[in-house]
């Protein structure tokens, strides 16, 4: 089964009994908003090994209250949009060896205040002022893959935040 576009119906009852999504290697290039919405059980969606390069706002909101996981890694995304995945409570989001370049505080501050862990391993990583918000927040930081590397081949844990700091003038 190989898709190119991901949408669900949501009418069947089904659905509603739903608790992992497992969509490994099918060629999927992007979801949209509200896919992954309304599942009372979904705690578990697997779509790496894909062609993602674009998941809309608002398309992974799971409600469950267990661990959450999502997996979005070996695709081809180079920016997380705001909100696009909601509703990770102390979970797992894996966006390892994707094209991300720069870290917008906007969409990963909401998972990461969550408690969230956040793999961001095999990223193209810029590190520039874009990372002084995770650099400067220990619990943050504590929460991003130690493996997360820059294109320069440092690691993003072995940065130091003075310089951001000063260079990026955060207070």
């Amino acid at each position: 089964m190989f898709y190119r576009t991901l949408t669900w119906d949501t009418t069947t009852s089904a659905t509603c009994r739903v608790a992992e999504v497992h969509l490994t290697g099918n060629r999927i290039q992007e979801i949209h908003t509200g896919t992954f919405a309304g599942y009372a059980k979904l705690a578990f969606v697997s779509l790496g090994d894909n062609q993602l390069f674009f998941v809309y706002p608002g398309a992974i909101q799971l409600t469950s209250l267990q661990h959450n996981t999502v997996h979005l890694h070996n695709n081809l995304i180079s920016s997380l949009e705001v909100n696009a995945i909601a509703g990770v409570v102390e979970g797992f989001v894996s966006l390892h060896n994707n094209s991300i370049t720069t870290l917008d505080e906007e969409s990963l501050r909401p998972l990461l205040e969550e408690q969230v862990e956040v793999d961001l391993s095999a990223n193209p990583l810029t590190c520039g002022c874009d990372v002084a918000w995770i650099l400067t927040d220990d619990t943050i930081l504590s929460l991003i893959d130690d493996d997360a590397t820059c294109t320069s081949g440092e690691l993003l844990v072995e940065l130091d935040p003075q310089i951001y700091i000063d260079l990026c003038q955060i207070r």
